[in-house]
Protein backbone atom coordinates (compact mmCIF):
# COMPACT_ATOMS: atom_id res chain seq x y z
CA UNK A 1 0.00 0.00 0.00
CA UNK A 2 1.24 3.58 -0.75
CA UNK A 3 0.12 6.16 1.39
CA UNK A 4 -0.99 9.25 0.62
CA UNK A 5 -1.98 12.50 2.68
CA UNK A 6 -2.81 15.82 1.69
CA UNK A 7 -2.53 18.60 3.90
CA UNK A 8 -2.71 17.94 7.55
CA UNK A 9 -3.65 13.92 6.60
CA UNK A 10 -0.90 13.66 5.26
CA UNK A 11 1.37 15.31 8.52
CA UNK A 12 -1.52 12.50 10.20
CA UNK A 13 -0.21 10.13 7.90
CA UNK A 14 3.42 10.63 8.86
CA UNK A 15 2.36 10.51 12.51
CA UNK A 16 0.98 7.24 12.30
CA UNK A 17 3.32 5.41 10.31
CA UNK A 18 6.51 7.09 12.48
CA UNK A 19 4.60 5.44 15.77
CA UNK A 20 3.01 1.83 14.44
CA UNK A 21 5.79 1.35 12.15
CA UNK A 22 6.44 -2.42 13.62
CA UNK A 23 2.84 -3.13 12.93
CA UNK A 24 2.69 -1.33 9.49
CA UNK A 25 5.94 -2.16 8.19
CA UNK A 26 4.82 -5.52 6.36
CA UNK A 27 2.04 -3.48 4.55
CA UNK A 28 2.90 -0.44 3.43
CA UNK A 29 5.55 0.49 0.75
CA UNK A 30 5.94 4.29 1.28
CA UNK A 31 4.49 8.06 1.81
CA UNK A 32 3.69 10.31 -0.81
CA UNK A 33 2.96 13.97 0.47
CA UNK A 34 1.23 16.69 -0.86
CA UNK A 35 0.87 20.37 0.71
CA UNK A 36 1.60 18.85 3.98
CA UNK A 37 3.56 21.42 6.27
CA UNK A 38 5.87 18.98 7.83
CA UNK A 39 8.24 21.13 9.33
CA UNK A 40 5.15 23.06 10.84
CA UNK A 41 2.61 26.17 9.24
CA UNK A 42 3.98 29.75 9.58
CA UNK A 43 0.14 30.33 9.48
CA UNK A 44 -0.54 28.30 12.69
CA UNK A 45 1.98 29.83 14.00
CA UNK A 46 1.38 33.58 13.63
CA UNK A 47 -2.17 32.79 14.25
CA UNK A 48 -1.34 31.22 17.82
CA UNK A 49 1.96 32.12 19.17
CA UNK A 50 2.14 35.07 21.52
CA UNK A 51 3.32 38.36 20.04
CA UNK A 52 2.26 37.74 16.22
CA UNK A 53 -0.16 38.30 14.13
CA UNK A 54 -2.85 36.55 16.23
CA UNK A 55 -2.48 39.54 19.15
CA UNK A 56 -3.21 41.91 16.93
CA UNK A 57 -5.63 41.18 14.71
CA UNK A 58 -7.84 38.90 16.98
CA UNK A 59 -7.38 36.26 14.58
CA UNK A 60 -6.39 33.54 17.31
CA UNK A 61 -10.63 34.43 18.48
CA UNK A 62 -11.66 33.97 15.15
CA UNK A 63 -9.87 30.79 14.36
CA UNK A 64 -11.13 29.28 17.66
CA UNK A 65 -14.50 30.38 16.68
CA UNK A 66 -14.31 29.31 12.97
CA UNK A 67 -12.78 25.61 14.32
CA UNK A 68 -15.36 24.83 17.24
CA UNK A 69 -18.75 26.21 15.47
CA UNK A 70 -18.32 26.06 11.92
CA UNK A 71 -15.77 23.05 11.60
CA UNK A 72 -17.22 21.39 15.10
CA UNK A 73 -13.06 20.91 15.14
CA UNK A 74 -10.90 21.37 18.08
CA UNK A 75 -7.94 24.63 18.04
CA UNK A 76 -5.50 21.50 18.73
CA UNK A 77 -5.13 20.67 15.53
CA UNK A 78 -3.78 24.15 14.64
CA UNK A 79 -1.87 24.22 17.44
CA UNK A 80 -0.08 20.98 16.49
CA UNK A 81 0.91 22.53 13.38
CA UNK A 82 3.16 25.10 14.92
CA UNK A 83 6.79 25.04 14.70
CA UNK A 84 7.41 24.10 18.01
CA UNK A 85 4.41 21.56 18.24
CA UNK A 86 5.63 19.81 15.56
CA UNK A 87 9.69 20.42 16.34
CA UNK A 88 8.89 18.19 19.49
CA UNK A 89 6.64 15.90 17.58
CA UNK A 90 9.15 14.91 15.29
CA UNK A 91 12.04 14.77 17.56
CA UNK A 92 9.91 12.22 19.64
CA UNK A 93 9.00 10.24 16.49
CA UNK A 94 10.85 10.06 13.36
CA UNK A 95 9.98 8.76 10.13
CA UNK A 96 11.67 5.36 9.82
CA UNK A 97 14.87 5.01 7.41
CA UNK A 98 13.39 2.46 5.46
CA UNK A 99 10.37 4.10 4.38
CA UNK A 100 10.73 5.60 1.13
CA UNK A 101 8.91 9.15 1.26
CA UNK A 102 7.69 11.88 -1.26
CA UNK A 103 7.26 15.60 -0.76
CA UNK A 104 5.23 17.65 -3.20
CA UNK A 105 4.21 21.34 -3.19
CA UNK A 106 3.41 24.04 -5.13
CA UNK A 107 3.80 27.78 -5.35
CA UNK A 108 1.35 30.57 -6.72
Amino acid sequence: VMVLGHSKGGIDAAAALSMYWPELKDKVAGLVLAQSPYGGSPIASDILRPGQLGDYLNVRKIMEILMRKVIKGDLQALEDLTYERRREFLKKHRLPKELPVVSFHTEA
